[in-house]
């Protein structure tokens, strides 16, 4: 298993007392991890926030393509498409990798696919598509349904809602 895994937690704004309490539940289950903990004035968070940034171009090395989506789960789900995801990469023998905003499930997919896998790809990605929507979450994420997407609109939305959206469109 070639699993790992990095997470970046940043929490900011005000605490109040329940807040606090949770933070510092975080904080002890962060240190049995022996992960390191960093303050606002630490040097290191800049280099971090540029490596977490670096990402998605470095991942065009590891393959001669990279078919990427964004996916959106309810937080309970998280861990559910996350080992769907890896289960059918296993299965494929296609890497996928998975990075995003954790607080909020929304997930960056990331198949690294060669030249002769990239049918196999796409046939990942709609099996990724229907488990999303199955654990009742959204196919786009953050980036919005645009041309790569929009064949897939249909999974989610009925036709009849798809041609309001289309008429309220063309209003504005």
């Amino acid at each position: 298993d070639h699993t790992a895994a990095f997470v970046l937690f940043e929490l900011n704004g005000s605490i109040d007392e329940n807040l606090e309490r949770e933070v510092r539940l975080l904080i002890r289950t962060i240190e049995l991890f022996s992960i390191k903990i960093l303050e606002d004035s630490d040097d290191e968070i800049d280099d971090i926030w540029e490596l977490r940034k670096s990402i998605s171009p470095g991942l065009y090395n590891l393959a001669e393509r990279k078919i990427n989506e964004d996916i959106c789960v309810p937080l309970s789900k998280l861990y559910d498409i996350m080992k769907f995801i890896k289960d059918l990469s296993v299965e494929t023998e296609i890497p996928a990798a998975l990075f995003g905003h954790a607080g909020d499930g929304n997930l960056h997919v990331n198949l690294l696919v060669n030249d002769g896998e990239i049918d196999t790809g796409f046939e990942m990605v709609n099996k990724i598509f229907s488990e999303t929507i199955r654990l009742r979450g959204t196919i786009s994420g953050e980036h919005g349904i645009g041309i790569t997407k929009r064949e897939h609109l249909g999974m989610q939305i009925a036709p009849n809602m798809i041609n309001i959206y289309r008429k309220l469109k063309k209003v504005f």
